[in-house]
């Protein structure tokens, strides 16, 4: 039996074909293609793929997922304008990197654009806020003959500069927002300690309209200015006030009158020092301009002209700047970088310090995969860093077949590809892993999980329920539970997360090439120590020297983080990156 058939074996059968399993299997004496990226800093990346050539049409169609996933992974993860594929001697190589053009749908429209073409949006809207071309293939034939050119980069002291941003903290008045696809989360800090926090529910895929996403994080916004203007001493009202607009459960229409009766309480109200946002999707020098996440899904999905509209939420940093003072600032990066960064600054702090010279990369784990990187120099470097849409798996055919919405599904929400980071590692990972395992050995619980409205059976299949309630962020919590008490099949969910992180590793070592090799997790998945104790027993089943690190308790060594830590009612797990966003605020003054 052939390597490929064997791989088509596993997958028919409804195991997994790791896409590093198959690179190690094509790494040997096969002819290549070279792919030479052209990078929006003026630097090159050049990657080789080795692999066969098929003989049947089964063959052809996996080799064609392969090539076209490794292209796309590239993609995700680097952006760029330009990529050169040299095709060697091979016909067959020539015809596979002609099919480029019309999977990455070149010459389409953004709104026609599926599949793997769906990356293209987002290097192309990035590509445009930097006053750059837009994306292009050109194929060649024959070897290239050409060295990588990487970025240059200039050593600084950088946990100094780590230092110094907590330090600018201490003085003035700061938000720090943490924006995800089932909640946001808000810090507001006066003058070196937390004034307020707040927790606020939503499901932003459903709505129909950018106003409706902006208008949210903007009454937040405005909310935190009125409260961190109310003199030390409040009376009844703005105290029943101040207790009401920080329930979590508080409705918008109701917060929207409070804000407003707050902010005549307060009389002169005081435009803050710097507002921090960690926002779902690809950002640039402060404004979001990636489109195509599952956030934005219900946007896209209903308007006549998506582009115009999403231009509100690429200018939110500027609709911020309206609750800051004269010399305030807004800055604005993805949940990932910001992990990155918030985990930078506190071990700046720690005896530990040395080891952010080498830069910070780190995972935060919730509705979605996010992924940051902080580099030697302290920057967060102009790549679109979307991990969690990057291929991993290129098997298990029965759930590729379902579709997205399915919990079974193994495809992407955003663009339908199979095999994607999202179904691994995020919340839907845990909820598609639930159904597989607990449906094979543990009946009870399952069934359990349609009893207690986690999964809703429909004419379009299995779903995490979301209507009347929104069921996603206590089904996780359960299967959390679960696995703390040693329920096997949960803790095996686990595992498998760490394993999936393992070979996250694997692709962004390959592509990025990060400095530092340790990585720093975030968000629920964290919250337990003995869920993060699975996944890190699973990582180590595939590289037994990766050190995983969790974002919780321990990594508070800075005064608002380890207020953060000593609240009996928060926890750094939760809220970290909303106090890390306001220190990446203060660096900006």
């Amino acid at each position: 039996m052939s390597t490929i058939s064997r791989f088509l074996e596993i997958s028919n059968k409804g195991g997994s074909v790791y896409m590093h399993d198959v690179k190690a299997a094509f790494n040997k004496e096969h002819e290549k293609f070279t792919l030479v990226l052209h990078l929006l800093n003026g630097s090159l990346r050049v990657f080789d793929i080795p692999m066969p050539e098929a003989k049947t049409k089964e063959e052809e169609r996996f080799l064609q997922d392969y090539f076209y996933g490794r292209v796309y992974n590239i993609l995700s993860m680097l952006g760029g304008v330009k990529m050169d594929v040299y095709c060697g001697s091979s016909k067959y190589f020539k015809d596979l990197a002609e099919g480029l053009l019309t999977a990455f749908g070149v010459n389409d429209p953004r709104l026609k654009r599926e599949g793997y073409a769906k990356c293209l949006n987002v290097a192309d809207r990035m590509n445009l806020a930097l006053g750059a071309a837009q994306f292009s293939f050109e194929l060649f034939d024959g070897a290239a003959n050409i060295k990588e050119q990487p970025e240059e980069i200039f050593l600084t002291d950088v946990v100094s500069g780590f230092k110094k941003a907590a330090d600018r903290a201490m003085h003035g008045r700061f938000t720090g927002i943490d924006i995800g696809g089932t909640d946001i989360k808000l810090v507001g800090v006066n003058n070196g300690r937390l004034d307020h926090i707040k927790e606020y529910d939503w499901n932003p895929s459903s709505f129909k309209t950018i106003d409706c996403l902006t208008s949210v994080v903007l009454l937040l916004a405005r909310m935190s200015r009125a409260l961190l203007s109310l003199p030390i001493e409040l009376s009844q009202e703005a105290q029943k006030l101040r207790k009401a607009v920080l329930e979590k459960d508080e409705p918008f229409e109701a917060m929207q009158r409070d804000v407003v009766r707050l902010e005549t309480l307060a009389g002169e109200l005081k435009g803050v020092d710097g507002i921090g946002v960690s926002f779902p999707d690809v950002v640039v020098r402060d404004r979001i301009v990636g489109g195509e996440t599952h956030k934005t899904k219900g946007v896209r999905e209903h308007s006549k002209d998506y582009e115009s509209e999403f231009k509100s939420l690429t200018d939110l940093n500027c609709s911020l700047s309206e609750y800051c003072s004269a010399n305030g600032k807004v800055h604005i990066t993805n949940d990932g970088p910001m992990s990155a960064y918030t985990a930078a600054v506190e071990l700046a702090h720690s005896d530990k310090a040395l080891s952010v010279s080498a830069g910070m990369f780190a995972h935060s784990l919730g509705t979605e995969l996010g992924t940051g990187w902080v580099d030697e120099e302290g920057k967060v470097p102009e790549y679109p860093l979307e991990v969690y849409n990057c291929i991993i798996d290129l098997g298990n055919a029965p759930a590729a077949g379902y579709e997205a919405a399915d919990v079974r599904s193994l495809n992407n929400f955003n663009t339908g590809l199979a095999g994607t980071l999202q179904r691994f590692t995020g919340q839907s990972g845990a909820f598609r892993l639930a159904e597989e395992y607990y449906k094979l050995t543990a009946p009870n619980e399952y069934a359990a999980l349609f009893e207690k409205g986690f999964i809703t059976k429909t004419e379009k299949g299995l779903i995490a329920s979301i209507a009347p309630v929104d069921m996603r962020k206590a089904f996780l919590e359960h299967l959390m539970a679960q696995a703390e008490q040693g329920m096997p099949e949960a803790m095996e969910i686990f595992r498998t997360i760490g394993k999936c992180l393992a070979a996250t590793w694997l692709e962004t070592d390959e592509v990025l090439s990060p400095k530092c090799k340790s990585r720093v997790l975030f968000g629920r998945f964290v919250k337990k120590n003995a869920v993060f104790a699975l996944m890190n027993e699973g990582a180590k089943e595939l590289l037994p020297n990766l050190t995983l690190l969790a974002a919780d308790e321990s990594l508070a060594y800075t005064k608002l983080m380890c207020e953060l830590r000593d609240s009996k009612e928060y926890t750094v797990a939760q809220f970290g990156q909303a106090v890390g966003s306001v220190y990446f605020a203060a660096s900006m003054l």
